[in-house]
């Protein structure tokens, strides 16, 4: 009769822990974090607005304007060609900003203490705030697009 190693049970555990969370540890951490902006994003859309209003007011209403202007001198051109892109890097922009200050609020409520204290990887802290702002910045981006599609 063999008996278990002390490092046998580890290797086991770890093994099952890592099966259990979808992606292993390091993306369902990462994931998790994703949720729980998201979440965040859901219960104040205040903060969501200002990357939504203002690419879509920008695009609307200097596209026109300067439509005019361009049609003018270059009939075949159109100003959506230059606002679309220009207001989806600001609807981006506004993204990583509010982002900034999701974070600026972990630190002053000591959520990012409590993180950095778990046993998780730091990279996955990273990638939860990368992926969220990615996701901040595609509601802006597909608005846009949209505008960009039907005012062509």
């Amino acid at each position: 009769m063999t008996t278990l190693d002390q490092t046998d049970v580890d290797s086991q555990s770890v093994t099952a822990a890592q099966a259990a969370a979808p992606g292993g540890e390091f993306l369902g951490a990462a994931m998790a974090l994703v949720r729980r902006n998201a979440i965040s994003i859901a219960r104040l859309p205040s903060a969501l607005m200002p990357s939504l209003v203002f690419p879509i007011f920008g695009t609307i209403a200097f596209s026109s304007l300067y439509g005019a202007a361009i049609r003018q001198y270059f009939p075949k051109l159109n100003a959506l060609n230059w606002f679309v892109p220009i207001n989806i890097m600001q609807g981006a922009a506004f993204g990583g900003v509010f982002l900034a200050f999701g974070a600026i609020r972990d630190f002053e409520t000591g959520i990012i203490d409590r993180l950095l204290a778990a046993p998780l990887h730091r990279r996955s802290l990273l990638l939860a705030s990368i992926l969220t702002a990615g996701l901040r910045s595609l509601i802006p981006f597909v608005l846009v697009m949209l505008i960009g599609l039907v005012g062509e």
